[in-house]
């Protein structure tokens, strides 16, 4: 009995490795009658027969990269702290399975509250940059997100996520991110890790759901940016 306990306690752990070191993995039941790639063409096709000219395609299910983070202190030290806004925004059709939309969000960094930091998952990084998002100026990366909104064949297909709703143009943000050489940052935990910066000196978080990071921006820091400045800005 001990033996097969410490089995399923090394398969978990193998488990949670794999999880981890998957920056975004999409997760969607196949259904009957919808092909395991190309789904997106197939569901504009199927549209124009009935006569549609524009549909909704539910976004996947995601396990974004340090999901499971739980304490605020820490992950501001360990990843890439700035306060940036998105400046240009272009939606594709994801070329590696063709089931989904990705809009890609060209951001300029308007401050940065700590130093560049490695990224948490050196290997994660499998996404190739569009050349219309390039080159990149100094101080601008780019951060994918699964879903938008594009014109397909005559037909409007938009995919949104209620959980990590789409970024707003010219609004500054502070995001923790982990920023590879080729100019590509995923937030941490995909929304847990984007706050919307307020006129006001506050911060919100635009994930609609629960989280501990989220319940220590406001219980630690007071939703305050300049607490958090006070705590990541480096020494001069």
């Amino acid at each position: 009995m001990k033996a097969k306990i410490l089995g399923c306690v090394i398969l978990l752990a193998l488990l949670t490795v794999v999880v981890y070191k998957v920056a975004s993995k999409n997760q969607r039941q196949p259904l009957e009658g919808i092909p395991q790639k190309n789904q997106l063409r197939w569901r504009v096709q199927q549209a124009k027969k009935e006569g549609l000219d524009k549909i909704e395609v539910e976004p996947p299910l995601i396990d974004y990269l340090g999901a499971e983070e739980s304490d605020l202190n820490e992950v501001l030290q360990w990843y890439t702290v700035v306060v940036a806004k998105p400046v240009e925004q272009r939606t594709y059709e994801q070329t590696d399975t063709g089931n989904d939309l990705i809009t890609w969000v060209r951001f300029r960094t308007i401050e940065s509250l700590s130093p560049l930091r490695p990224p948490r998952c050196p290997a994660c990084n499998s996404y190739t940059v569009p050349t219309e998002m390039l080159p990149l100026q100094p101080g601008e990366f780019l951060v994918p997100q699964t879903g938008g909104e594009k014109n397909v064949e005559g037909v409007n297909v938009r995919e949104m996520s209620s959980n990590f709703p789409p970024f707003k143009s010219n609004r500054e943000y502070l995001l923790l991110i982990s920023l590879y050489p080729n100019g590509v940052a995923f937030t941490l935990g995909g929304p847990t890790g984007v706050f919307m910066v307020n006129e006001d000196d506050q911060v919100s978080s635009v994930s609609p759901k629960s989280h501990p990071l989220k319940e220590q921006m406001q219980s630690i820091y007071g939703n305050s940016l300049s607490h958090v400045k006070a705590v990541t800005k480096p020494s001069r």
